[in-house]
């Protein structure tokens, strides 16, 4: 069995990941809500087992906390990113849709600190066992990114592709209402037409409070 621990800020695919990577091979275990939550920093994962019980099995998944205890040099990391623009876009929509208002140099401040805990801790310290997803290659072929992550992670791949991806989305526009139609959300993203969203003001923003360092480790860049 091979367990991945996912990370990923909310809004950046960390669900989609999990749903291909289940579905596309045998013999793995996502824990994505397992030793920690796949939102927040790295928590001490032994620690974290032990309190939760030696003997029992937990979540959906099934894990067992004594087979996960003896596998856990073997973790794998699979870190789930999305272009920032999008990203802030993505999640103030979602936001909006719960009726809720998002703080944009608030929400960028936390995405850059876990994904600079997220990068030193599982990237640069286990670079064998630590993979970056980013969204955009995810919607612009899932089978190269998991050819990837099989050779990477060791994976056994099942017969058959699945995508899983519908293809059509309802978009909420930026005055926080559905814009009454269905869109393709993969060429809308991938084209980036999601910037004509952005006002310059709103931009600026994100420019200013995106740490363009952290986010460049995985290969981002301003637009």
């Amino acid at each position: 069995m091979i367990y991945v621990r996912q990370y990923g800020v909310p809004r950046s695919g960390t669900n989609y990941l999990m749903y291909l990577l289940t579905r596309n091979f045998t013999g793995i275990k996502m824990l994505f809500n397992v030793i920690g939550s796949k939102h927040e920093v790295p928590v001490h994962y032994k620690n974290w087992l032990l309190s939760a019980g030696v003997g029992r099995v937990l979540g959906r998944q099934k894990v067992s906390v004594d087979h996960l205890l003896k596998s856990l040099s073997e973790l794998r990391f699979a870190i789930s990113i999305r272009n920032p623009y999008s990203w802030v876009l993505g999640f103030q929509n979602y936001m909006r849709g719960k009726k809720r208002k998002v703080k944009v140099s608030a929400i960028c401040k936390r995405a850059n600190h876990r994904y600079r805990i997220w990068y030193q801790k599982c990237q640069e310290r286990c670079p064998r066992r630590s993979m970056i997803v980013r969204l955009e290659d995810l919607w612009k072929d899932s089978g190269i990114v998991l050819e990837q992550m099989r050779l990477h992670f060791g994976l056994t791949k099942k017969k058959e592709h699945v995508d899983g991806y519908c293809g059509v989305a309802k978009r909420i526009n930026s005055g926080g209402t559905f814009s009454g139609s269905n869109f393709n959300q993969r060429n809308y993203y991938l084209t980036k037409k999601y910037m004509s969203e952005f006002t310059p003001e709103m931009k600026a923003v994100v420019d200013r409070h995106i740490d363009w360092t952290v986010w460049g480790w995985y290969g981002y860049k301003p637009e």
